[in-house]
């Protein structure tokens, strides 16, 4: 399979109508000066890449879903998924996943606060910055 990220860069995926999103969007350029926008809602995220995404996290796909949002009781709750069928509602339903996901390098970072994109930072002062 070949790679969705240049190792290089880093991915911001993420959803720009919220507001998390876009805070973790403005300390994205302090990670990297190369940040590809991958807007959720408007950018299709094929269950491959998700997959890959879900790779990089450490994470089963039930992770990234956001059982606060409104459609999730009408899509997910008291169903039964599998992995392939998680991968399909967040194909299907980009505006479930729980927050903005940063890819950097082989890692990526699930951001639950605007500070987690910091996480990425691998520059020798970082550290201190965190």
């Amino acid at each position: 399979m070949t790679p969705f990220f240049n190792s290089r860069e880093l991915y911001l995926i993420y959803n720009p109508d919220a507001e998390l999103d876009r805070k973790v969007h403005a300390l994205a350029y302090s990670v990297n000066s190369v940040v590809h926008e991958i807007d959720v809602m408007r950018k299709t995220i094929t269950p491959l890449h998700w997959k890959e995404i879900l790779n990089l996290l450490h994470v089963g796909p039930s992770s990234l879903i956001n059982n606060g949002h409104p459609d999730y009781n009408r899509l997910i709750a008291g169903k039964d998924f599998s992995e392939d069928d998680y991968l399909e509602v967040l194909f299907q339903n980009p505006q479930l996943v729980k927050g903005p996901i940063g890819v950097l390098h082989d890692r990526a970072v699930l951001c639950d606060d605007p500070n987690d994109i910091l996480r990425l930072d691998d520059t020798p002062d970082a550290e201190q910055q965190l």
